[in-house]
């Protein structure tokens, strides 16, 4: 009973302030406060800026901290991954030549680039925040990555202007980093979600990965023991026999060689009736034997561990604090875009504000009530909205 006079209180409550709002409204004694301002709801969908905590990382956060500059230096990444390519091309079919100036000038300006990249980040968050904070992982990477470039171009223009072709050849080792340019495309995956997902799933499956090799290959093992001795048992006491010695010893003659067989056999690297069939020779029981691995494996073993596989992924990719976040705020994007939306229906007077009148007159509408329906809203919760909206 308690519950329900508490329910029929703030029932009679609502009613009571829309119609004390209502009738202020109409005696021109309604206060501003009292109406939605559409501008300033879409504007509350823009980027957080708050990382930076100094006066130049505010001044620089408008910049950074944007899907634009995100977005910029993803294709920087991708246009240098292709600069890489195209070197690697030249030089191999170009071999002992210098590359081209063009490529060379051209590495030199993206290396500037990530270097910039670098600096403004840390002036936007702070040192301390960059190596500490938020994506720390990602930042020291980006550093390490273009730490090696500069090593790369300070080591060539000390073998190009100081030392001779042949001296110092172990300084040539640290050419060693151009290869490491590769692995910036790696910082993709920071700027695209879906691949963060993926990366992401593939680690958190590695523990079942580990397990699942551990059982396919005890499985693997055991068989190789039956078939190599079948093998051995063959060539030692029946050496007369009409068998093709050399095909059974190319696919069981030991127990390593059987191994591998039998692992090819169910990973596509080898067909198996082709060792099936050196087995014929043998005896029904072993080719029938042959035959329950490799249905045992495929049906069973195999497809139960790409079950245990994706249940890891899926469960792993629930539990990513960040990827739960991001779409916390994906969802909340999506409900402020469908009430700007909604609210610009109702300002009929494109005014920029909507009055008591025109949102009562808008939810009467049944495609608007729909939308609110659609988002969980209540009808009778609709004036507790408004109200809340412009506080």
């Amino acid at each position: 009973n308690g519950a329900l006079a508490s329910m029929e209180a703030s029932r009679f409550s609502r009613q009571n302030s829309y119609e004390q709002a209502v009738a202020a409204e109409q005696s021109g004694n309604f206060k501003p406060r009292r109406s939605v301002k559409v501008r300033s709801l879409r504007s509350a969908g823009t980027r957080d800026l708050t990382a930076a905590n100094t006066r130049l990382g505010q001044l620089l956060a408008p910049l950074v901290l944007t899907w634009q500059f995100e977005f910029f230096y993803a294709a920087l990444i991708l246009s240098h991954a292709g600069l890489l390519g195209a070197q690697i091309e030249w030089e191999a079919a170009h071999l002992g030549a210098s590359p081209p100036d063009a490529m060379v000038y051209t590495h030199l300006a993206f290396t500037f680039l990530f270097m910039i990249e670098i600096v403004l980040r840390m002036s936007t968050i702070g040192v301390t925040k960059f190596f500490t904070t938020g994506e720390y992982g990602w930042n020291i990477f980006d550093l390490l990555m273009v730490s090696l470039s500069v090593v790369e171009l300070l080591v060539d223009l000390i073998l190009q202007e100081n030392f001779a072709s042949g001296t110092f050849r172990i300084l040539r080792i640290l050419r060693l980093a151009r290869s490491a340019r590769g692995l910036r495309i790696v910082r993709l995956i920071r700027f695209i979600r879906p691949l963060r997902i993926l990366v992401f799933s593939i680690g958190i499956t590695l523990k079942s990965l580990i397990w699942s090799v551990i059982l396919l290959l005890l499985i693997i093992y055991l068989f190789s023991i039956l078939f190599s001795d079948a093998y051995l048992t063959t060539m030692t006491m029946a050496p007369d026999q009409t068998v093709d010695a050399d095909e059974l010893r190319n696919f069981f003659g030991s127990l390593q060689i059987s191994m591998f067989t039998l692992f090819a056999a169910i990973s596509g690297g080898l067909e198996w009736r082709h060792a099936m069939s050196s087995l014929n020779m043998v005896g029904w029981v072993w080719t029938s034997l042959f035959i329950l691995y490799i249905s045992f494996c495929c049906f069973a073993v195999l497809n139960v561990m790409t079950g245990v596989f994706c249940h890891s992924a899926i469960a792993g990719a629930e539990q990513d604090h960040e990827f739960m976040v991001q779409s916390m705020v994906g969802e909340q994007e999506r409900i402020r875009t469908v009430f700007c939306e909604l609210f610009q229906m109702m300002d009929h007077d494109e005014s920029g504000m909507i009055t008591i009148k025109e949102f009562e007159h808008g939810f009467k509408v049944e495609s608007t009530r729909a939308w609110f329906e659609a988002l969980g809203i209540k009808a009778e919760d609709a004036w507790t909205i408004f109200r809340s909206l412009d506080r």
